[in-house]
This record gives structure tokens, C-alpha cells and sequence, in this order.
């Protein structure tokens, strides 16, 4: 499953615990494959040293770690859809370079109306109650032991009923 994550859902998946900081440990697992562009990471740069206070350093050991498991694609075309937030644009043109099958993103206002792509926000469900390493989606990993191969499915199967019911 191809997935483009918006710089919103990045930021709160580091910073609090939720869906998203979950979708983040699917992601780190490789559960799930995240396109992110180039922009999309700058983006990310800049925020978490600008708004959250990060040292440059924490800021490129973060950045090394995700150009390792993410793919990192970088648009051919430019699009201009959303006019109300040029920055929107980027995340559609990541996705479209992807062929991704989903955008997650928290922005309802610009992203989410959009018919032509599948554009899902994380899920409002139960919130977890152990910290995100120790759960995804409601599953607690402990009971896999080390099937790595059974909670690939059924983490899959529950990613799909989730993205079904968006």
C-alpha cells in the first residue's frame, strides 16, 4: 500500500501520542510503503526547528533515519489545484509521482474535499492506551511474539476496514 503522509500527520506522530504517532510505527515497521518528496521534508525541517525547537542535529538524525525507509520521490509535474494553499499542491504532486493509493492528512479544509484522489485523515478511533510502540491500531504487539508474518496481516486487514470506513 503506497502512502504519501502530509507534514501535519508527521509533526503530530512525533511529537503526541495518537493515530497518528501509530501510522508512524506502521511506517517504521514497513507496514506500509510513505512516498515523501523532498519539499515535504524540508517542510518538516523547518517546523520542527521553527515551532517545536529542535537542534539542527536531532533534526538531520530524524532526516537520515526517514530518507531510509521512506521512498523519496521527486515530482515532475507541477499542479496548482488548491489555490488557497499553494504548499497543498506539493503533497498532491508527491502523490501523484507515487501513484499513491492514499494521502493521510489532517487538513479537511484543503485536501480532504478533493474527489480525484483518495485522501483519508487518521483514524478518530479509541485512543490507545499504551504508548504507540507497544500498539498499532489497537493490537497489541506483544501478543505476535515474533510471527512478524501475522501482524503484517493483520495489520493490514485493520488498515483496510479503517481506510474502508474514511
Amino acid at each position: 500500500m503506497k502512502v504519501v503522509l502530509d507534514t501535519n500527520v508527521l509533526i503530530s506522530g512525533l511529537h503526541f501520542e495518537g493515530n497518528e504517532n501509530r501510522i508512524l510505527v506502521l511506517f517504521y515497521r514497513g507496514m506500509i510503503e510513505v512516498y515523501l518528496s523532498s519539499f515535504i521534508l524540508k517542510e518538516l525541517e523547518i517546523i520542527l526547528e521553527k515551532k517545536f525547537g529542535w537542534e539542527k542535529k536531532q533534526v538531520r538524525i530524524l532526516l537520515s533515519k526517514i530518507n531510509d525507509i521512506a521512498v523519496i520521490v521527486q515530482p515532475k509535474r507541477k499542479i496548482s489545484i488548491i489555490k488557497t494553499n499553494e504548499a497543498d499542491n506539493r503533497i498532491l504532486e508527491c502523490a501523484i509521482e507515487a501513484n499513491a493509493d492514499y494521502i493521510v492528512t489532517g487538513d479537511r479544509k484543503h485536501l480532504q474535499p478533493l474527489k480525484e484522489f483518495q485522501v483519508v485523515r487518521p483514524f478518530q478511533g479509541r485512543p490507545a492506551r499504551l504508548k504507540a510502540s507497544h500498539y498499532i491500531f489497537g493490537f497489541p504487539t506483544k501478543t505476535f511474539g515474533n510471527d512478524k508474518e501475522k501482524e503484517r496481516r493483520l495489520v493490514n486487514i485493520y488498515l483496510d476496514r479503517i481506510l474502508a470506513w474514511w
